[in-house]
């Protein structure tokens, strides 16, 4: 590997030596540099004071209506039990299972408390009788919530839904007349524009820090990582679009705002590429747009549910895109139709180039899927794309996702076996994604709220083999899933943020 060096050279030393071959010899001063004239000194003072100015009235306008969550897990008594020893972290298990098979000796287990763990986070207020946005990830798990506000007032959260598809959690709090963000049209954010990050970080109250947008529309492909009290947790997020931005942001700041000028919130922090652990210029936030209906479905319903259209799609590459006659990156190819589904209902064919939905330019496939998951079952939408080279319109209702994708034999509605996990079959596109060397296994796509599988698995985790029966696909994870025995405990074997292991869920006692 090629090491790249960055050459320094002091700015110093350069001037100093145009002056030596500039200078008389006997000159010992330089000319002193021209002033600029005293009103064009003083304009410039004023823009400088009156851009001061804004970042204060963000920040006021702003800071009360973040807060400070703390969240506790851990810490229950697992009553006794016989089975076997469950070696969840322990590499040679798989060893030993493929010596010993289930031939290994059941062990008496007495009671054990599992460790308390506290981690902590950032939230904002979006309703002022409580209600409060923040990231799956900072209250998974939580046996008890803890909110400050702002004006040092603590109370105890209650969880009202969480989606660890999009990493968007709503708690609330029981008080009345709080301040609230508005939450902004992250859409039109554009690269290079001024942003503030505000939260919590290192649990430094109210903190603000200040950046412009990076990029947009990134994913972070295991590169970054979502802080969850102060320590790394692999990225599970499954519907990627994030703002890339250089505000300041580390642990502790997950789950706040990250605002613009104009006091809206365009979007929630979440992660931060890191090799040290700490800030190094690159942090990420879900934006606005994508988190606004999963917002509002968590407050409505407690869940939320995505629609679908029933394709499979990929990038429109340059190859493909020549021999259909047609610009690179001028839409999502439609690689497959599900028989039944939505699509197929449209009049949709494989080899459709989809441009556009609602207006919106589908620019990737990583947007169409986007734009489809975070639209609620039900909604007819409009469609334009190229068929043999002819721009053509269609509408579509959307289905629900769980329903379409089980109906299609392509996963398990979380609820709907005995794990309480929905799946999907891992293609070559998400295994790209999810950094695996080849497709195989199932990816969890989804898991019921206080299940035995929600202790143990996170969305994102892909399933290999369920008591040592491989898993394929779908198909193969249905078979075994109506096998087993969940009193006595299943074993799976996992792959999650690339490390494989094996983990065990068993009936909650």
């Amino acid at each position: 590997m090629r090491t790249a060096h960055l050459s320094i050279i002091s700015a110093t030393s350069i001037g100093l030596f145009a002056l030596t071959m500039q200078a008389p010899a006997w000159s010992a001063w330089s000319p002193a540099p021209a002033q600029p004239p005293a009103a064009t000194a003083d304009a410039d003072i004023a823009h400088a004071l009156a851009l001061s100015k804004a970042f204060q009235k963000v920040a006021s306008e702003l800071t009360p209506t973040v807060v400070y969550i703390t969240a506790k897990s851990g810490g229950e008594v697992v009553q006794p039990r016989r089975g076997r020893q469950p070696q969840m972290q322990d590499p040679m298990e798989e060893l030993r299972r493929r010596f010993f098979g289930d031939m290994m000796p059941e062990q008496p287990r007495g009671p054990y408390r599992t460790p308390e763990q506290t981690s902590f986070g950032s939230g904002f207020v979006v309703s002022q009788d409580g209600f409060i946005v923040t990231n799956n990830h900072v209250v998974e798990n939580a046996t008890e919530l803890k909110v400050t506000l702002s004006d040092q007032r603590n109370f105890t959260a209650k969880l009202v839904g969480r989606d660890p598809a999009s990493d968007v959690a709503v708690i609330k709090i029981d008080a009345s007349g709080l301040p609230t963000v508005k939450m902004g049209d992250s859409d039109s954010t554009q690269v290079g524009e001024i942003v503030l990050a505000i939260g919590n970080p290192f649990g430094l109250n109210q903190t603000v820090t200040s950046g412009i947008v990076s990029a947009k529309g990134r994913t972070l492909n295991g590169g970054a990582a979502p802080r969850r009290g102060g320590q790394p947790a692999a990225p599970q997020v499954m519907f990627e679009d994030f703002i890339q931005t250089d505000a300041a942001i580390n642990p502790g700041n997950s789950g706040g705002p990250l605002v613009n000028l104009r006091g809206e919130v365009v979007g929630i922090n979440t992660a931060i590429f890191t090799r040290s652990g700490g800030y190094m210029g690159i942090g990420f936030a879900i934006p606005a747009n994508l988190a606004r209906g999963v917002i509002d479905s968590l407050i409505t319903t407690g869940k939320v549910e995505r629609g679908w259209m029933g394709i499979g799609y990929q990038d429109l590459d340059d190859d493909t895109a020549r021999a259909l006659g047609l610009q690179p990156n001028a839409g999502v190819l439609v690689s497959n139709v599900i028989e039944g589904s939505p699509a197929e209902k449209a009049g949709l064919k494989i080899e459709d180039v989809i441009t556009s939905i609602d207006g919106r330019p589908m620019t990737s496939g990583n947007t169409l899927r986007n734009t489809v998951a975070f639209a609620p079952p039900g909604k007819t939408i409009a469609i334009e794309f190229i068929r043999d080279g002819r721009k053509q319109k269609a509408e579509l209702t959307l289905a629900k996702r769980d329903d379409g994708l089980a109906a299609a034999g392509e996963a398990a509605p979380a609820g709907g076996n005995p794990l309480g996990i929905a799946v999907e079959t891992v293609t070559a596109d998400s295994a790209e994604r999810l950094g695996l060397d080849q497709a195989r296994g199932v990816v969890v796509t989804g898991i019921d709220d206080g299940s035995a599988a929600s202790r143990v698995l996170t969305a994102g985790d892909v399933i290999i083999a369920i008591n040592n029966t491989p898993v394929r696909d779908a198909k193969d994870f249905k078979d075994a899933v109506s096998k087993v025995d969940l009193k006595r405990g299943v074993r799976l074997r996992v792959i999650s943020g690339g490390v494989p292991r094996i983990v065990t869920i068993i009936e909650n006692r």
